[in-house]
């Protein structure tokens, strides 16, 4: 194999392990895994404020239930006193009665705020078991996805290397001047040699005067492109 042979293989292994590379971060950059992870997330959050919605909700509802106790008591205790006989005098019979009817009031006022209260708790309590069957299986769908991404990922970096020891092991076989001169231009041009195409150079597709294609083929010397400075290789017939 020649030197020019060489320096085709490497630029075409190169080209491989550019293609792995660019597939690779494809694969980190994953937006069908981000989009999921991001939604797991976000039920992940829903179900935190819905159980701490649950807890205060609980909360007030208990603290609902003390002051209904409260109020029964003390209606109790001005109904006990208006007919027990003790209280003769009407400014306080009056003063019970409206009293009375205040603890009454307040006692319906306060049911009809646990009654909503447990139904806006009931209403968390099915919330909370949605979200929850949700996370279940999103979670399941992300370990898949996460096993089949690992494995991508794993297949390619196994590629990627295997492409690097390809390159390592053509470009210590190849003329270590040629090869300075074609990674210099590979990288300024993203590519350092191109190969001959019906006259026309595969790198910048600018026709090739006939006299340098000639001497390309004859593969005496390095031939450049005198339009974009890669290194020339004649198509194989």
């Amino acid at each position: 194999m020649s030197n020019l042979d060489r320096l085709w293989d490497i630029e075409k292994h190169y080209g491989n392990l550019e293609l792995f590379v660019k597939e690779l971060n494809v694969l980190e950059e994953n937006k069908e895994m981000l989009r999921m992870e991001n939604r797991y997330q976000a039920l992940k959050q829903t179900y935190e404020d819905l159980v701490l919605k649950k807890k205060t909700l609980k909360t007030h509802l208990r603290k609902l239930d003390q002051e209904v106790q409260i109020h029964e008591e003390k209606f109790k205790i001005a109904e006990n006193t208006l007919y027990s006989g003790s209280v003769t005098d009407l400014k306080q019979l009056n003063h019970l009665e409206k009293e009375k009817e205040h603890h009454f009031i307040s006692i319906d006022k306060l049911e009809d705020d646990i009654l909503e209260s447990m139904g806006t708790s009931d209403s968390v309590d099915s919330e909370i078991d949605n979200i929850s069957r949700d996370i279940l299986m999103l979670d399941t769908e992300l370990v898949k996805k996460r096993v089949e991404v690992d494995s991508l990922m794993s297949e390619l970096n196994d590629k990627i290397n295997n492409e690097k020891s390809i390159i390592e092991e053509l470009e210590n076989s190849c003329d270590e001047n040629l090869l300075v001169a074609y990674h210099g231009i590979r990288s300024r041009k993203g590519s350092g040699i191109a190969e001959i195409k019906n006259d026309v150079c595969g790198g910048c597709h600018m026709r090739i005067p006939e006299n340098l294609v000639e001497k390309a083929k004859q593969g005496k010397k390095i031939i450049n492109c005198e339009n974009c400075g890669r290194i020339l290789y004649p198509l194989q017939e």
